[in-house]
């Protein structure tokens, strides 16, 4: 079994959190894509690419890595299949 590499896109990676909503629901649910997303960059490049080090390092399942990519907006390059 051959492990993937992602190569994520730092380029969009914005440094600041984003706005409260009024609503509690909405504001947390904002804060929590923006840190995941943030965090699933930060983890992949922490890891250079190799998902089976960065589920090591999150301690987490790869599929959860994949998962949290996913919902982040990260691919896989198109040479890790």
């Amino acid at each position: 079994m051959t492990d993937t590499t992602v190569r994520p896109d730092l380029s969009s990676d914005t440094p600041e959190a984003p706005p409260f909503a009024e609503n509690y629901h909405e504001s947390r649910d904002g804060v929590l894509a923006w840190f995941e997303a943030r965090y699933a960059r930060w983890l992949v490049a922490h890891a250079k690419g190799n998902i089976a080090a960065a589920a090591r390092t999150a301690g987490i399942e790869r599929t959860t890595v994949y998962r949290l990519l996913r919902r982040s907006g990260i691919e896989r390059a198109a040479n890790s299949h």
